[in-house]
């Protein structure tokens, strides 16, 4: 389990599966990873994403 610090929490969403990956793909350029399952409610597919607070290494 990551024991990080969830520091920011969106949902990327749309009714088209291509859509969605595109969206979800152009999150993860940004350093947003996805969390969580896929989840489906009527026509709209949902993925929450999260950022993690910055781990210090030095």
């Amino acid at each position: 389990m990551d024991q990080r610090k969830i520091t920011e929490y969106i949902i990327a969403a749309s009714k088209e599966s291509e859509e969605l990956d595109y969206k979800v793909c152009q999150f993860i350029e940004s350093g947003w990873q996805p969390y969580g399952d896929l989840q489906v409610n009527g026509e709209w597919l949902y993925q929450p994403l999260v950022k993690y607070e910055e781990s210090d290494t030095t």
